[in-house]
């Protein structure tokens, strides 16, 4: 630094809005937290890498949020095509790919259709005190609907322990904010005052709903 005394920022000066993601993110890795989120630091590009992490998460997400024929072949023809543009005709990964299409669209064909009124990709907040001053936290949940909220894991869901201890607050959170009204729904919908959680689990080789009532989740 050419001689210049250098001080890191602190965490405590930071008072910018966080979103419950990076909650977990901070419970789990502190310091990997404040390296992004407080000196702004981010990874550079691995040229090595063919196919970005989460990239079959986001193309299922993406899928699910914007579809409007919930019938399972229907969904798979979408997500194939759209892994085809992403992982290219000759690519071996599109093959495994497609048996978990297979595998994940019955799912969510069965779960959404007897949701109705579901909103996609919501953004919401809620202002959490802090001391003697307030911190806004914000989600942006899979899927909400007037009784509860719902999010979708390709990968491995937080257990009943780590949602009772806090370690894992996304959906707690979010149900939180769905009960306080804070998500940008339209104003005819009548939002319940005791919501329930969803995880709509889609991890290789297991497939399911689980729910947690609202009693449930009211503690978590």
């Amino acid at each position: 630094y050419n001689g210049l005394d250098y001080a890191p920022p602190v965490a405590e000066s930071d008072w910018s809005d966080v979103y419950v993601t990076h909650l977990e993110h901070l419970i789990h890795n502190p310091f990997s937290y404040y390296v992004k989120h407080i000196l702004k630091l981010k990874v550079l590009d691995d040229w090595w890498l063919q196919i970005e992490p989460g990239a079959f998460g986001s193309l299922v997400h993406d899928v699910i949020e914007h579809a409007t024929d919930l019938r399972p072949d229907v969904l798979v023809a979408q997500m194939d095509a759209r892994a085809m543009e992403k992982l290219g005709r000759n690519s071996v990964l599109f093959h495994f790919w497609h048996n978990r299409f297979l595998e994940i669209a019955p799912l969510v064909s069965n779960v959404l259709t007897d949701i109705q009124n579901r909103y996609h990709e919501i953004e919401g907040s809620i202002k959490i005190p802090v001391g003697n001053a307030y911190r806004t936290v914000r989600a942006r949940a899979d899927m909400v609907w007037s009784d509860g909220v719902m999010d979708f894991k390709t990968g491995t869901v937080p257990n009943k322990s780590q949602l009772e201890k806090g370690n894992m607050p996304q959906l707690p959170i979010e149900a939180l904010i769905l009960q306080s009204g804070g998500f940008q729904l339209p104003p005819d919908v009548k939002v319940t005052k005791t919501p329930m959680m969803s995880f709509l689990h889609m991890k290789n080789g297991s497939v399911s709903k689980i729910d947690y009532d609202p009693e449930t989740t009211q503690k978590m």
